[in-house]
């Protein structure tokens, strides 16, 4: 059963400032960047963009990560920088907005939760702990998500936004691959959802659509790279996903045009997590490498589609 949950939710803000740690700043020695700052989720009226913090506070020159537990928690900053705030503390995984950007979902140890910005209140939806990536239905009062409530697979599911009803799309999943079928995002439509499968005996995910009426599936890319995360722009035209190729390496940010597959793609940059703005010209991601040997690395960038420029959005906090 559903539980309303209200919570005093203390404002925890994380500074921008960037007069001691620039983007430039070069750590050395070898030393791996984690991800800082993750799951990027551009609201519908674009004002926000609702991300997770991982609780990593700074790098020091050794390597070490410190960590402080009173920074981790998912929150909303603005597009421009400002209005950095927490929402709520803890490991609150895998944004994503209510068409009318006054509610967010995501994953709380593995539970699908949802936090209205107006009230403060928090509703659990699904206390089973067995949920990842949900994705508001821009259209329907529908949330998918995937869940391997049933099997040792990752299958996807549908709820009510309620968490009244569930329902899991494929009745099992038919892998082999113990990954499953995983990470959707629905189309502008509310009907077709892109999502991941994993080759069976692999880890290698490829991307497929599936229609939520007719239950139809189809390929969307066929090539022998994982790929993975995929955001569908507003429009239904463009896709941003990312891919490592082969398997090796680095994963990268892709953007290539949904009327034309067989166009070349075009990277945008090492990195994970891709998410449009609603007007299509931005994607924030979460610029990423672990070759890269800067304090840049590991958190939220803005790519401007239309200039390929892009600037960075958060910061460690200080």
């Amino acid at each position: 059963m559903s539980r309303i949950i209200i919570f005093l939710i203390i404002g925890v803000f994380v500074s921008c400032d960037k007069s001691s740690i620039t983007q430039g700043d070069s750590i050395g020695n070898g030393i791996i960047l984690p991800q800082i700052t993750k799951y990027p989720a551009w609201s519908p009226n674009g004002k926000y963009i609702a991300y997770y913090h991982t609780g990593i506070s700074n790098i020091d020159d050794n390597g070490l990560y410190i960590i402080d537990p009173s920074v981790e928690g998912l929150y909303i900053i603005e597009a421009d920088g400002s209005n950095n705030r927490m929402l709520i503390a803890g490991d609150c995984e895998f944004p994503s907005w209510s068409p009318e950007s006054d509610w967010i979902v995501f994953t709380q140890n593995r539970m699908l939760y949802k936090f209205q910005l107006s009230t403060d209140s928090l509703l659990n939806l699904i206390d089973f702990t067995s949920c990842s990536h949900p994705a508001w239905n821009p259209l329907k009062s529908t949330i998918a998500f995937e869940s391997n409530k049933e099997s040792t697979l990752w299958d996807l599911w549908v709820t009510d936004t309620s968490g009244i009803t569930n329902e899991n799309l494929f009745g099992s999943s038919t892998s082999t691959n113990d990954r499953g079928w995983r990470k959707p995002s629905w189309y502008p439509d509310g009907i077709n959802i892109v999502h991941v499968r994993y080759q069976p005996g692999t880890a290698f995910g490829q991307l497929y659509v599936f229609n939520t009426e007719n239950h139809n599936t189809s390929r969307l890319i066929s090539n022998q790279n994982n790929d993975s995360e995929p955001s569908i722009s507003k429009d239904g035209e463009r896709i941003a996903f990312t891919s490592k190729l082969d398997g090796k390496g680095d994963t990268k940010v892709i953007l290539c045009n949904l009327n034309d597959m067989d166009a070349p793609y075009f990277e945008v940059g090492v990195g994970d997590y891709p998410s449009w703005s609603p007007d299509g010209k931005f994607i924030a991601y979460t610029k990423h490498s672990w070759s890269i040997e800067n304090r840049s690395n590991g958190h939220i960038w803005v790519y401007n589609v239309e200039d390929d420029s892009e600037y960075q959005l958060t910061f460690y906090s200080e």
